[in-house]
């Protein structure tokens, strides 16, 4: 098969490939790239080696690169690219601030490598053999695919967010403010700073021990969610993630600030939104990097609970009531992505059995 030059592709969906970045796709540009890269000072080199576990010279892995590209085997080329990133980046922030300006320049043409290998995956050349060259990432290193790729890649973060936000399904103020925490109920952990003594899933009368507090007499969550959907339903009548038992289909209960496995957050409802299934796997990364998608998706959520639920976070009897010192922080709150959001709300019904009560509210941030 005949390899592909850059210019036969079509432009990427992020926006048009110029002919400046299609010189920086070259070989050439790679071997120039070394150069810069050299120009670490030496004690630098050093730390970035041992702290990345690089190989003994920065070249392997812009070698690797190249072969891996020109074999077309699009998931170790982009392992690799995200591990020399890796490196960049840590030697960006370590620069003077008078030099970021030159790292972002030297930098920007492996940013145009990752685009392009994102968008087309790879480009057909057979005659490379990299059998050997593998072994060079070990598997632990691979990136991992995302399967939402396609759908992030076709819209912007903000209208992605936004999106999610507004298919999400948040709890009325009043109702939030009205439903005491279970301090007797927790999601299990593995974490091993949090004693829960071997408790295992469906266990009773278990002591968490978190934050230097003690939650004695805990029932821990046979499946992870079942007393929060039981609650759900008990307060407002709405069924969710029961299969085709559930009202609203699609949807997954998520810990906006995570700490399921803690009493004080698992059952409070100013913690929980439904949030559509093809956008929550973000709301899992609880150290998610500041400015990516992740990031700025949950500190959009924590920022829009925020203000949805302040009359709960500024009534300190209510914080006292669960032993929290402060309401939850907004975790890179830089992040936030500010607008006009329209939220749907489940309120509480008086009769849940019969009646569900879903409205519309708009909440600016």
């Amino acid at each position: 098969m005949a390899k592909k030059t850059a210019t036969q592709f079509p432009s990427p969906l992020k926006g048009e490939f110029t002919n400046w970045a299609i010189r920086r796709l070259s070989k050439d540009t790679v071997e120039n790239y070394r150069t810069y890269l050299n120009q670490l000072p030496t004690y630098l080199q050093g730390v970035f080696l041992k702290n990345h576990k690089m190989p003994s010279f920065l070249n392997d892995y812009l070698d690797l690169i190249n072969a891996f590209v020109n074999a077309g085997d699009r998931l170790y080329a982009l392992s690799v690219y995200d591990k020399i990133y890796e490196i960049v980046y840590a030697a960006k922030q370590q620069c003077q601030v008078s030099d970021k300006a030159n790292w972002n320049n030297r930098h920007s043409a492996m940013v145009a490598l990752g685009d392009f290998l994102n968008e087309y995956g790879f480009m057909p050349n057979n005659t490379v053999p990299v059998d050997k060259l593998r072994k060079k990432i070990s598997k632990s290193d691979l990136k991992k695919e995302d399967g939402m790729y396609a759908l992030l890649s076709a819209m912007k973060p903000d209208i992605f967010i936004k999106m999610a936000v507004e298919s999400s399904y948040f709890f009325d103020p009043d109702l939030v403010d009205n439903t005491p925490t279970n301090l007797h109920q927790a999601r299990f952990t593995e974490d091993p700073t949090i004693n829960i003594q071997g408790a295992k899933k469906g266990a009773t009368n278990v002591t968490y021990t978190i934050d230097g507090l003690n939650f004695p007499g805990v029932s821990v969550d046979k499946d992870g969610n079942a007393f929060v959907r039981k609650l759900i339903n008990a307060k407002t009548g709405v069924t969710v993630s029961q299969g085709q038992n559930s009202l609203i289909q699609n949807a997954i209960i998520s810990h906006v600030w995570g700490r399921a496995y803690d009493p004080r957050y698992f059952t409070s409802l100013w913690n929980i939104v439904l949030i559509p299934a093809w956008a929550n796997s973000l709301m899992d990364k609880e150290e998610a990097v500041p400015g990516s998608l992740a990031s700025k998706m949950r500190a959009t959520y924590m920022a829009i609970c925020s203000k949805l639920y302040a009359k709960t976070f500024n009534d300190p009897n209510k914080l006292n009531a669960i032993n929290l010192p402060k309401p939850p922080q907004i975790k890179n709150s830089n992040d936030e992505i500010h607008g006009v959001y329209d939220i749907n709300v489940i309120q509480e019904s008086p009769n849940p059995k019969k009646i569900v009560h879903i409205s519309k509210t708009t909440k600016k941030i």
